[in-house]
């Protein structure tokens, strides 16, 4: 089964929010309604779930996170600017 679906993102780049850009529809890997659902924009492979705070974004999930106790300061060391 094939789930279509379009999103529409308007980002600020002014606040330096612009995470990355993307072409091309956004395929599911499997049913949306399923949690922990990973996704892919055609042409790309499937991104894992994984700790965002390496990528300057705290994590919200403590099993995840490779630092939960100081997952703000690393995030902050990756871009975060703290709000």
């Amino acid at each position: 089964v094939v789930y279509t679906f379009e999103l529409v993102v308007e980002e600020d780049e002014e606040a330096g929010l612009c995470v990355e850009k993307r072409e091309g529809p956004i395929e599911f890997m499997k049913d949306p309604n399923e949690t922990g659902m990973s996704f892919v924009a055609t042409g790309q492979e499937a991104r894992k779930e994984g700790c965002s705070c390496i990528y300057g974004n705290p994590c919200q999930d403590k099993y995840i996170c490779n630092n939960w106790e100081k997952r703000f300061d690393v995030a902050k060391s990756n871009g975060w600017k703290g709000y």
